[in-house]
């Protein structure tokens, strides 16, 4: 919508509204442009835009490689598993920790809220059979409501991120707002079925009981509800999922497919 010269809370000169009025001014004469978004809704929040209604947008998600990001070989999760002592009927849930604490719209919060809420629900596998593991943030273990978490750190291997993915049985992503959704996309190229709000850029990726389940934004009691379900869910059903979710990454955001629609806006084709 733009700014305005004046804000409550803003003393002085609002340089944001300055900003952006250069770049309205720099930007709305220009026809030679082409804007690329990563997901309908950010389509959407364009074309609704002050700033860029007028201008040519198209639709290019994030690239995801699949020969990376695939499954890992059943010994190599074998032995992921044994080396943090995780027992192979262990039911395991992956989630990213990056920023997670600081940046409220990762949504950790309302995971921690679900998982409080989890830890009272009847389950058909007792709670210490439950794993979280969580990457990006500092290495360590601790008891999170009840859950054994294991903090694996800051991951900069493409294959290890794969082998993480590969060996949980969902990952759940309860951020309140994504552009794209390239966690999302990773896992389901590993073939693990994902659990997120019903929300933003995910919509694109995640499609409910087909590659893995939307709980209601921005509810812990819905996304508490769809652990549950996907926790009950037989792993012949996961398997499933994950390989629907593989499938449609492979159709929809691989390289091949992506270079070749990069190319046609290069080409400015249709």
């Amino acid at each position: 919508d733009g700014y305005h010269y004046f804000k409550k809370g803003v003393f002085g000169i609002n340089w944001n509204f300055l900003i952006w009025k250069i770049k309205y001014k720099k930007l709305m004469h220009r026809n030679d442009l082409i804007y690329t978004v990563p997901s309908s809704w950010m389509f959407e929040r364009a074309k609704s835009s002050i700033m860029l209604n007028k201008s040519e947008i198209r639709l290019l998600p994030n690239p995801i490689d699949t020969e990376l990001f695939k499954p890992a070989a059943v010994n190599s999760i074998s032995s992921f598993r044994t080396d943090l002592n995780i027992d192979h009927d262990s039911f395991v849930i992956v989630y990213n920790s990056t920023t997670g604490k600081k940046n409220k719209l990762k949504g950790i919060d309302i995971l921690n809220n679900a998982l409080k809420l989890l830890q009272s629900k009847s389950l058909n596998i007792p709670l210490s059979k439950i794993i979280l593991i969580n990457f990006g943030g500092s290495k360590g273990e601790e008891q999170t409501h009840g859950f054994r978490n294991i903090s694996v750190g800051y991951i900069n291997d493409t294959a290890e991120l794969a082998k993480i993915y590969s060996s949980a049985d969902c990952v759940v992503i309860p951020s309140i707002v994504e552009s794209f959704g390239q966690v999302a996309a990773e896992a389901l190229s590993c073939c693990t079925p994902v659990i997120s709000f019903d929300t933003s850029g995910l919509r694109d990726i995640v499609h409910h009981q087909s590659n893995g389940l939307l709980a209601e934004a921005f509810s812990h009691t819905s996304l508490c509800e769809k652990m549950i379900e996907m926790i009950k869910t037989s792993k012949k059903n996961r398997l499933s999922m994950g390989e629907k979710g593989r499938k449609y990454v492979l159709e929809n955001l691989s390289y091949p497919i992506l270079s070749k629609k990069y190319l046609n806006i290069i080409n400015r084709n249709l």
